[in-house]
């Protein structure tokens, strides 16, 4: 028994259609068929069943081959429709090819029939296979957490799944096709979506324009609300590109984090000896530019041994804590210190550094020394107890007191 096939013949003619059925049961196949002349019978029959392919004469009293095309094309199925018919014109049946229809078979020529509808289903398999992977491919885009964006080879805007709608709401209006990706990249920084200033916000188009077209590489950048986003292109074969943009303020939030926590001390949260050092360093070479002093306090608790060994290290880690905050509110409401750049920072155990900048008279640094030593004077109270320390504070001025 040859391969099931399943036909519906569009065709008036029943003579006719019993030549079609004969043709192909010689040809092998296991033939099932329905014949209709109506577009009323033909649009009940591709409902009601499947089919393997639709044949239809040319012209018929009731129906003709476009409308019956048409019709087929209306339904969604993905038949082949292969017209067999007298003798027509070269200019309808190319005209018939061009909408749609599979292939052309004279009704004096049915030796071609047979080939014609193999082709037929061979076309409609690999034209539903790459649907399937068109859809399949279409599922992973939109299930990637990353955006995904398709220009074509004139930088215009083709598709993109919902994470690129969702990085880039602000601009949904222009997420059409046929947007420039400049036109995109300037809705979205003249929108204050981008965190540039306003009078850089051309240059910053053209560069961006320019990373983009380049595709090379990745960008990050950061948008107006916080957000920091990668983004990557990539050519494709056909001169079009790729973008894909990730949202990676996670992991900016947690590198900023590793980076505060190599830099400051873990129970004061002040700058660490690492940070102070580099500000300090800075500090000497805006000093050398501007021909101006900075002053280094350096202070050490008096007695903070004494409460460690009396009362634990976690009252005296508590009271570290407490300095800290003195200190920094001093040098925060200070009017003294007020005229200074500083840096407040703890070298380890109960060492703390104090840099003042921009210091015109070195007497300035003793006051704020003796205020200092004055403000720590006054009693802590660390977990229930009452604890009275005292600091002593060294002073060095560069450059007077020479280098470093």
């Amino acid at each position: 028994m040859g391969a099931p096939l399943k036909v519906l013949m569009v065709e008036d003619s029943e003579d006719d259609s019993e030549l079609l059925v004969h043709e192909l049961r010689r040809g092998g196949f296991d033939l099932s068929w329905t014949r209709v002349e109506t577009e009323d019978a033909l649009r009940a029959a591709l409902e009601d069943d499947a089919w393997d392919v639709v044949t239809s004469d040319y012209n018929m009293p009731r129906l003709s081959a476009p409308k019956a095309l048409a019709v087929l094309k209306e339904s969604g199925r993905d038949l082949p429709f292969i017209v067999v018919s007298g003798v027509i014109s070269m200019e309808r049946a190319v005209d018939l090819m061009r909408a749609g229809a599979d292939d052309f078979v004279e009704k004096n020529d049915l030796a071609r029939l047979v080939p014609a509808i193999e082709r037929g289903l061979r076309g409609a398999e690999e034209h539903r296979g790459r649907k399937r992977a068109e859809g399949l491919l279409q599922d992973a885009i939109e299930n990637m957490a990353d955006g995904f964006a398709l220009f074509d080879a004139g930088d215009r805007f083709v598709h993109c799944n919902e994470n690129y709608r969702n990085i880039l709401s602000g601009i949904a209006d222009h997420l059409v096709p046929g947007t420039s990706f400049e036109d995109m990249t300037r809705a979205f920084a003249e929108r204050g979506l981008i965190a540039v200033e306003a009078d850089h916000i051309d240059d910053w188009i053209r560069a961006r324009v320019a990373q983009h077209r380049a595709a090379e590489g990745t960008h990050e950048h950061q948008f107006s609300d916080g957000r920091w986003i990668r983004s990557a292109e990539r050519r494709t074969s056909d001169g079009g590109l790729v973008c894909i943009r990730t949202d990676i303020t996670e992991r900016k939030r947690a590198e900023a984090q590793i980076e505060h926590l190599a830099l400051h001390d873990s129970l004061t949260d002040l700058p660490n000896r690492f940070l102070f050092h580099d500000r300090l360093q800075n500090a000497v070479a805006q000093v050398e530019r501007t021909d101006s002093a900075l002053a280094l306090l350096f202070l050490d608790l008096d007695d903070f041994k004494d409460v460690n060994d009396t009362l634990g290290h976690a009252a005296g880690d508590e009271l570290l804590k407490a300095v800290a905050e003195r200190l920094k509110s001093y040098l925060r409401d200070s009017d003294t210190v007020g005229r200074h750049n500083t840096t407040l920072a703890r070298l380890g155990g109960d060492e703390f550094t104090i840099l003042l900048t921009n210091l015109s008279d070195p007497v300035g640094a003793a006051t704020v020394a003796d205020r200092i030593i004055e403000d720590l004077s006054r009693p802590f109270t660390v977990g229930g107890n009452v604890i009275h320390t005292g600091a002593c504070i060294g002073i060095a001025v560069y450059p007077s007191h020479g280098g470093t």
